[in-house]
């Protein structure tokens, strides 16, 4: 298994966040190469937003309007009740089993080359987005 996300001081002594393509191990990467490692710290200082958008119901696919050569580095915000959430947890209570308790996210995003959507994180209740709510995106490009 490859480590994924690395973080602290690299093999070449400096200091990098990186986060690799799947396969690859962000350690030992060439961090100049966008097909292993899909974002690096020292990179993104020259990072530029390449799509941006928003998600206005769950399930469905909303284009970047460009297609990536690999799903790109995307950050996410969900806006509820007028209000912009980056970490947005809440409690999740279980219907059918009385001690499973979760404290978490009821959304995540599913990044393709060339499109996003919103999808409900668990399988039960109903985490629809209300009238107004929205999931806001960017993606990062450093090419």
């Amino acid at each position: 298994m490859a480590r994924r996300v690395v973080m602290g001081r690299m093999p070449d002594g400096t200091f990098d966040l990186r986060i690799s393509r799947r396969g690859v191990d962000a350690l030992a990467a060439d961090v100049n190469d966008s097909r292993q490692i899909s974002f690096s710290a020292q990179r993104a200082a020259r990072a530029k937003v390449g799509a941006a958008g928003q998600i206005s119901s769950l399930n469905t696919w909303v284009s970047f309007g460009k297609t990536f050569a690999d799903p790109p580095p995307t950050l996410a915000a969900v806006k509820i009740n007028g209000r912009v959430i980056f970490n947005h947890y809440e409690y999740l209570p279980h219907p059918t089993e009385a001690n499973a308790v979760f404290h978490g996210t009821p959304y995540c995003l599913v990044v393709q080359t060339a499109r996003v959507k919103a999808i409900q994180a668990v399988s039960w209740g109903n985490h629809a987005f209300s009238a107004g709510d929205k999931y806001l995106f960017y993606t990062l490009s450093q090419d």
